[in-house]
């Protein structure tokens, strides 16, 4: 039930390709309340990487 909540779902940002996991539940309530971070994950996804050595 968890899992298929419109939270968890604007939450789960995991992606390994950038190491990120998203923010925690306080964060996203109090900073960052309207942002969609599997939106903010596509839109990453999209753009050429850079590479640094």
């Amino acid at each position: 039930k968890w899992l298929s909540s419109d939270l968890t779902k604007s939450l789960n940002g995991h992606c390994s390709e950038f190491s990120c996991v998203g923010p925690n539940v306080l964060v996203k309530k109090m900073y960052h309340q309207n942002m969609d971070f599997k939106d903010n994950e596509r839109h990453m996804h999209k753009q050429p990487q850079i590479i640094q050595f």
